[in-house]
């Protein structure tokens, strides 16, 4: 991983043998990945591993944003989503702030299971239908849905091919709710 580069939540960044998690970074089974977006800094002289987000701004959620959010747990009838990020706005939210996409918002035919979907930690783009009195979004547009996702067996990124998601180092395909902007920095 260079210094510098910008990472999704769920990217690998470096190991526990060489750096320690610091802000935006967490540690699973030795290795650290981010745990925002923003950009990689590894500190060589403390040997710790840091994410720091790509501006300091704050914004309220208003109804028609578009937010990017990391999937936290997956329901039988809806997503619950940590919101990291809204899009074109430049900024983060500091603020521990969940979404809920109900099944009935994630496309426009209709959906049997979100597992089929959604995975635990894959990075999506939404709109924001209301605020009050909890957050909640849809996905049933163009460029709703998954933007940055990992395979479900190694972790590691995967890359868009037609309509389903490929994991070179698995060589397996998975299949998701796949944004237009899917792969693209937002």
């Amino acid at each position: 991983m260079s210094e510098d580069q910008i990472v999704f939540p769920g990217d690998f960044i470096s190991t526990s043998e060489e750096h320690t998690p610091g802000p935006g970074v967490f540690e699973e089974d030795g290795n650290l990945y981010a745990s925002q977006t923003g950009l990689v800094n590894l500190d060589n002289d403390d040997f710790q591993a840091q994410v720091k987000p790509l501006t300091d701004t704050v914004i309220k959620i208003q109804p028609s944003m578009e937010i990017i959010g990391q999937i936290t747990r997956i329901k039988e009838s809806a997503v619950v989503m940590k919101i990291i990020a809204v899009v074109g706005e430049g900024t983060r939210i500091d603020v521990e702030l969940e979404a809920t996409l109900h099944v009935s918002k994630v496309a426009r035919e209709y959906v049997d299971r979100l597992r089929d979907r959604f995975r635990l930690l894959d990075t999506v783009r939404a709109g924001v239908l209301s605020v009050d009195p909890s957050v909640q979004v849809e996905t049933a547009y163009a460029n709703g849905g998954v933007v940055n996702a990992l395979c479900g067996s190694c972790r590691k990124p995967m890359t868009r091919k037609d309509r389903d998601l490929w994991c070179e180092q698995c060589e397996r395909t998975e299949s998701r709710m796949l944004s237009a902007a899917y792969g693209q920095a937002t």
